[in-house]
C-alpha cells in the first residue's frame, strides 16, 4: 500500500481517514522524500544534458583582466608589499635552482655511464679475452662450430686458465657427461670436444702447444650449475600450476554437484509437499464489502486469521465492521483496549486502539506477511504475532500505545463461517 501510494503520489480520502495524526505525518514524510528524490533523478539528468558541448558562434578568445574595488584592472606592484622578497633574493634564489637542476643533470649522467659499464662488464665474452691472450693453431684445429659453453665469472675463468696443466686430457666419459648438461648453459652454444681438441699457443712463443679442454673445475661448476637447479624452478611452477588448476577445476565441479543436488532435492521436496507460492498482496482500493468478504475467505481464512491453535474465535477479531462501531465498542473500555477489524479501504486490517482521550487506528497491509502501514515496520508471519509483539512493544515511541486488554466481540464474526 505504502509503495503504491508512493507510486501515484496520491492518497486517497477515505484510506487517509483511517490514519491518526501519527501516520499522516509519517506518509506525508514519505511522500515528500519521494518528491525530493525524483526531483534529484531530474536535475542530475538535467545536469548531464548541459554539460555537453554547444556550439560557439564567436570563437574569438577573450582575455578579461581581474578588476579591483575601483573597479580598474588589479595591479600588483613588486616590492610595495613587506612579504615581497628583493630582487637580490629572487635572483639567488634562481641562481640555487638552476645549480640543484645541473647536479642533478650531472648525477643523471653519472649513473647512466656507470650503468653502460656495468651493462659491458656482463655482455663481457670469456671466449673474446681467450683469443686476444692466445693464437688458435690452425694445423690441429677444426673450424669452430661453437664456443665454449660453460663457464663462470670472468676471474674465476683466468684462475682456471693459469692453473692448466701443459697436457690435460678428458675421457670419453667426461665428455658425455659435459654434453648432457649442456641445457644449463646460457650462451646455447657448445663445443665437438669429441672431434677437435683445442691448442693455444703463448703469444711469446716460448711454449709448445697445449691441448686445453675442460678440467674437473668444470664438472664442478655444471655440478654447483645442476645445484642451483634454475631450470627446475621452471618445471616446479608449471607444475605448481598444473597442479592448481587441476584442483581448482575439481573444486568447481564438486560444487556444481552440490548445486546440482540442491536444485533436485528441494525439487523432490516442493513436488512432495505441493508448496504453494506466498499470495501476492492486493493492490489498489476494494471495490465493495463483498469483494473484502470474498478476499477474506479465500486467502486469509485459509491462513488462520482470528482463529487461535484450536480453530476457534480469538477474543480480539471483530470481523468486518466499520470504524464508528469500532469506536462505540471502545467507548466504554479502559485506555490500553483494543480490537481487530477487516479493513473496507485497504486490502487488509485496522487495529482500533482506545487512548485515554480518543480511539486510534492503525493499517496493517496484509500480504507475505502483516506489517503496520508506515516506514521500518517489522513483518509478522501470522496476524497474532503482530497483536503479541505489539502487547510488549509500543506501536508508536511517541504514544506508546500497548495491547493490553483485548475488547472481545459479542459474537463471533460471520465472515470466520465459510458458508457466510
Amino acid at each position: 500500500m505504502l509503495q503504491q501510494i508512493l507510486r501515484d503520489m496520491w492518497v486517497d480520502p477515505e484510506i487517509l481517514a483511517e490514519l491518526d495524526e501519527t501516520q499522516k505525518q509519517t506518509l506525508f514524510c514519505k511522500m515528500r522524500e519521494e518528491q525530493v528524490r525524483r526531483w534529484q533523478v531530474w536535475d542530475q539528468k538535467v545536469s548531464k544534458d548541459d554539460e555537453r558541448p554547444k556550439f560557439q558562434k564567436n570563437s574569438k578568445k577573450q582575455v578579461q583582466f581581474l578588476k579591483g574595488e575601483d573597479g580598474e584592472p588589479w595591479v600588483w606592484v613588486m616590492g610595495e608589499h613587506p612579504d615581497d622578497k628583493s630582487i637580490d633574493t629572487i635572483l639567488a634564489e634562481e641562481a640555487r635552482q638552476r645549480v640543484f637542476a645541473q647536479a642533478r643533470e650531472e648525477a643523471h649522467q653519472l649513473r647512466k655511464s656507470v650503468e653502460k659499464e656495468l651493462t659491458q662488464l656482463i655482455d663481457y665474452k670469456p671466449l673474446d679475452s681467450l683469443e686476444q691472450k692466445f693464437d688458435l693453431s690452425p694445423k690441429t684445429l677444426d673450424p669452430l662450430e661453437d664456443t665454449l659453453e660453460i663457464y663462470c665469472t670472468v676471474d674465476e675463468l683466468r684462475q682456471r686458465i693459469e692453473a692448466l696443466e701443459p697436457e690435460v686430457k678428458i675421457s670419453d666419459k667426461s665428455m658425455r657427461d659435459i654434453g648432457d648438461k649442456t641445457d644449463y648453459c646460457n650462451d646455447k652454444l657448445k663445443l665437438d670436444l669429441n672431434k677437435n681438441t683445442l691448442h693455444f699457443n703463448f703469444i711469446e712463443g716460448k711454449r709448445d702447444v697445449l691441448q686445453v679442454t675442460v678440467t674437473d673445475n668444470a664438472h664442478e661448476c655444471v655440478n654447483e650449475m645442476h645445484d642451483t637447479k634454475p631450470n627446475n624452478k621452471y618445471v616446479l611452477n608449471t607444475i605448481l600450476m598444473s597442479t592448481a588448476e587441476r584442483k581448482a577445476k575439481e573444486a568447481e565441479a564438486t560444487m556444481r554437484q552440490i548445486a546440482r543436488q540442491a536444485r533436485e532435492a528441494h525439487r523432490r521436496s516442493t513436488e512432495l509437499r505441493g508448496v504453494q507460492p506466498p499470495p501476492q498482496p492486493q493492490t489498489g482500493k476494494p471495490p465493495s464489502r463483498e469483494a473484502v468478504l470474498e478476499w477474506f475467505r479465500t486467502q486469509e481464512l485459509k491462513r488462520g486469521v482470528g482463529l487461535d491453535e484450536n480453530n476457534k474465535p480469538v477474543d480480539w477479531f471483530h470481523g468486518v465492521i466499520t470504524r464508528g462501531e469500532a469506536e462505540r465498542a471502545l467507548a466504554a473500555r479502559a485506555a490500553g483496549s483494543f480490537l481487530v477489524r477487516v479493513s473496507e479501504r485497504v486490502w487488509g486490517y485496522a487495529i482500533s486502539y482506545r487512548d485515554a482521550a480518543r480511539c486510534k487506528h492503525y493499517l496493517v497491509e496484509s500480504g507475505a506477511g502483516y506489517r503496520l502501514l508506515g516506514a521500518d515496520q517489522p513483518t509478522h508471519h501470522t496476524l497474532a504475532d503482530l497483536i503479541n509483539y505489539h502487547k510488549t512493544v509500543p506501536i508508536t515511541e511517541s504514544g506508546g500505545e500497548l495491547l493490553r486488554s483485548a475488547c472481545a466481540a459479542a459474537q463471533p464474526p460471520d465472515c470466520l463461517t465459510p458458508a457466510c
